[in-house]
């Protein structure tokens, strides 16, 4: 905790173990995952996280399907940020089932912080 300011991470594990460990003054649970969809990990138990946390904020990183489904199915009362750093383009199909999903989750996020990508 630094400056009275507490901080936790939710992310996926590579393994189907989930588990508590601190890293660099930060508390970070990693979910066991379940494979993989569409190159990114499944983790059927982050919608459950996400309804349990007590926090005052929720700060998404996007491109994440299993994180946009989650915090729908969660409704958190934390108001949610998103960092957008890309769009879903590789996975076309993917992104024609998920991009009403996408559309509904941020309408109710509260900001959207857009990263510049470099096209090199």
């Amino acid at each position: 905790m630094r400056r009275g300011i507490s901080v936790e991470a939710v992310v996926a594990n590579l393994t189907r173990q989930s588990h508590l460990v601190e890293e660099n003054g930060v508390r970070v649970q990693k979910l066991g995952s379940w494979g993989t969809i569409s190159r990114k990990p499944f983790t059927p138990t982050l919608p459950l996280q996400l309804r349990r946390k007590d926090v005052d904020l929720i700060h998404i990183h996007l491109a994440n399907p299993m994180a946009t489904i989650s915090a729908l199915l969660a409704r958190p009362s934390a108001p949610i940020v998103v960092t957008y750093h890309m769009d879903i383009v590789k996975q076309r199909r993917f992104l024609t089932f998920f991009r009403p999903f996408l559309h509904r989750f941020l309408d109710r996020v509260e900001r959207i912080i857009a990263t510049l990508a470099s096209l090199h």
